[in-house]
């Protein structure tokens, strides 16, 4: 339909509708966030996830602000603008750190067994708390989306602590090394990750 609207002379142009297509192409990616903002030992982070997980974390902060009977954040002023930054810098930290554990899911003995056991003991303590309205109202997720976002992550990185404690093994020293040791290229402007910290970082 949009190809209609276009100059017949234009569309009779092969280089042109090449062009057009691509750029249409571009458009359809770029706005359905299916674009890296960053890569993991080569494994990729996309945009959806990156904003769906912003916009959750606002939004939570925005439902804090109501029930609080607080005047409603006003996230274009100085001090949430910079607030907004931290919350992209951990958020974008959850994710990175989630994709190295599911990269070195091999250090944990029938994980994915251990991590369903856990994912369904999570549920279980929360699950009179959960309903589609609530999650929506705080988070603007329903269950689905906030088991898979949350409870997972959650889940899985309980499995692996457990994990290497039954081997006598330190977590924490094992996955700060392992941080430290990941290929991670943040690219998401105005952020970068701090390889001897293992942590991303704004630039300020």
């Amino acid at each position: 339909m949009v190809a209609l609207l276009l100059p017949i002379k234009i569309m009779r142009s092969p280089i042109l509708q090449i062009l057009f297509t691509i750029g249409l192409i571009a458009a359809l990616i770029f706005f359905s966030g299916f674009y890296p903002v960053a890569l993991v030992n080569r494994r990729v982070i996309l945009a959806s996830d990156f904003y769906s997980n912003l916009a959750a974390a606002k939004k939570f902060y925005d439902s804090q602000k109501l029930y609080s009977n607080s005047s409603a954040a006003d996230w274009e002023s100085p001090e949430l603008k910079l607030l907004e930054k931290d919350i992209q810098s951990a958020v974008l930290q959850n994710l990175v750190e989630d994709r190295i554990l599911i990269n070195k899911s091999g250090q944990v003995s029938g994980l994915k067994g251990l991590l369903f056991e856990n994912l369904n003991q999570i549920l279980s303590q929360v699950s009179g708390d959960l309903t589609n309205e609530g999650l929506a109202n705080l988070y603007g997720w329903d269950i689905r989306t906030f088991k898979k976002v949350v409870l997972e992550p959650e889940a899985r990185r309980k499995t692996f602590i457990e994990g290497f404690a039954r081997q006598g093994r330190d977590f924490n020293e094992w996955f700060s090394r392992e941080k430290r040791g990941a290929n991670v290229k943040i690219l998401l402007n105005g952020f970068v990750w701090n390889q001897n910290r293992g942590q991303v970082e704004s630039k300020r």
